[in-house]
């Protein structure tokens, strides 16, 4: 019987479908947005308040919908303990780090760098398998998926493009993170059945971690400009509740080894949107590396 959207799977990941190779898609492509959302956002408002403002914004939208529908949520100290180190490992660290990230590198970098996530998925993957097992075939069509990456990230980084290299490090360690809170996310613990209890929760505890570390940056009441206001909506609803109530059902019903891949989109989507919000440049090697990028996805789910 198919696992309805708002529950847990049980069973061991099944083989992407169309919904699910939508549903990938969509949510990479919007995540992609991330870049630029949090570049806007981040002009006039500190990086580490923008995160925990769309956090618990985020989480206020999700909060709203288990208010209507009344699930039951865990009673063990275990089952809280876990969501919480997802929430650690989803929501603070990659989402902080990005936003600080973003005021030193450029949006599409950023994306390209974060994109990395599904070759940390992979590594981890080698030492917690969790029933997913990785062929040479699949690490290779990952590899040529990170050389697609690692062209686009030559292509942007080249000529006068500004970065700063511990902008490039925390988005590393953002993009391992995920990859971490990923792979616990596949097997939350049984108490943990209804997809949108553990990501509203995980979301929960997460902003709490970002709003201490917003506690130091005391923004001013002008830095909350039109613009700023607009990214943080934007972000709390389509990059944060939305999105990831998909990914963890994605992630659950087909496995991290076949969802993470769909990451490589992001840098497509993120530098499509800097040129075109932004007014960054384009340079040529971006399209072969783009290409390769798509050619690795679709090969990623077929070996």
């Amino acid at each position: 019987m198919a696992a309805r959207a708002d529950r847990l799977p049980v069973t061991r990941p099944r083989p992407l479908d169309p919904l699910g190779l939508g549903l990938a898609t969509l949510t990479c492509v919007v995540w992609g947005s991330n870049g630029v959302g949090a570049r806007i956002g981040a002009a006039s408002v500190p990086p580490w308040t923008l995160a925990a403002l769309r956090a618990w914004l985020g989480f206020a939208i999700l909060a709203l919908i288990l208010l209507w529908r009344r699930p039951r949520l865990p009673r063990s100290r275990t089952a809280w303990e876990r969501a919480a180190l997802i929430g650690l490992l989803q929501t603070t660290a990659p989402v902080g780090l990005l936003f600080w990230a973003v005021q030193r590198v450029d949006a599409g970098l950023a994306m390209v760098m974060m994109s990395t996530q599904p070759l940390f998925v992979a590594a981890l993957l080698q030492r917690w398998s969790g029933g997913e097992r990785l062929s040479r075939a699949r690490l290779a069509t990952l590899g040529a998926g990170f050389a697609g990456v690692a062209l686009v990230a030559y292509a942007k980084t080249s000529g006068e493009l500004r970065f700063e290299w511990p902008g490039l490090v925390a988005l590393l360690l953002g993009s391992l993170s995920w990859a971490g809170g990923t792979l616990l996310l596949r097997r939350p613990g049984p108490e943990w059945r209804d997809v949108t209890s553990l990501v509203t929760v995980q979301l929960g505890f997460g902003a709490v971690v970002l709003t201490v570390l917003a506690s130091f940056e005391h923004p001013r009441l002008e830095a909350f400009t039109l613009p700023a206001i607009a990214s943080v909506v934007y972000l709390a609803v389509f990059t944060t509740a939305f999105t990831f109530l998909l990914w963890a059902w994605l992630v659950q019903r087909h496995g991290a080894s076949r969802i993470s891949p769909f990451v490589f989109l992001m840098p497509v989507a993120g530098v499509a949107l800097g040129a075109l919000l932004l007014g960054e440049r384009i340079p040529p090697l971006l399209y072969p590396g783009l290409a390769l990028v798509a050619s690795s996805l679709v090969l990623v789910n077929r070996v």
